[in-house]
């Protein structure tokens, strides 16, 4: 179940948007589907990430080159690596 509603986030192709503590990936997977975004999904626990990495191959429209727009890392919330003003939108739901 999807705790956000992505399409009002008014995201364009092309925009990225980083899942923090993104857990299994639902709503990787979600932004996913809408298409056309490069997605980054951050968690500490790496059982997680690899269950959002396993989820993201059952998906509709999966192909290994639209699968290559999402990355997955083991992150820190409190030490990303990336700079500021990096993503277009930022998502942390529980």
């Amino acid at each position: 179940m999807l705790t956000a509603r992505l399409k009002h986030l008014g995201l364009t192709d092309g925009a990225r948007v980083l899942d923090l503590g993104c857990g299994e990936g639902r709503h990787v997977h979600g932004l996913y589907i809408l298409g056309g975004l490069d997605i980054f999904g951050v968690d500490l626990d790496e059982a997680s990430l690899k269950k959002a990495e396993e989820g993201l191959e059952t998906l509709p429209y999966y192909t290994p080159e639209t699968a290559a727009k999402v990355s997955f890392e083991t992150g820190d919330a409190t030490a990303l690596r990336f700079e500021d003003d990096f993503f277009d939108a930022v998502i942390c739901s529980g």
